[in-house]
């Protein structure tokens, strides 16, 4: 909160945009992070893993389960985040 609070003083933005942008890029470290483990581990692919409840939007529900190679990773296309405070994530599968 205290970080939201100053970029959205920064920013000149609301604390709520601003806590926004702070979770979605936080996902989108962590994901980068995971994408990484992923490729050194030698996998040749991913797959996407949404966290299904009563919150999960309509397009991770559709990209759930859905698996790409390690060459088509593009975050917001392929990969997660999609959209702001997306909860997907990925993890390495070798594909066929």
């Amino acid at each position: 909160n205290e970080i939201a609070s100053g970029l959205a003083k920064e920013m000149n933005v609301h604390f709520s945009q601003a806590k926004t942008l702070i979770h979605t890029e936080m996902a989108n470290v962590q994901n980068t992070a995971h994408f990484e483990g992923i490729k050194k581990a030698g996998f040749n692919g991913f797959e996407i893993v949404a966290t299904l409840d009563g919150r999960t939007s309509e397009i991770c529900k559709s990209k759930n389960g859905n698996s790409e190679y390690i060459e088509n990773y593009q975050v917001g296309v392929t990969a997660p985040p999609f959209h702001p405070h997306c909860r997907s994530t990925i993890f390495g599968v070798d594909k066929t």
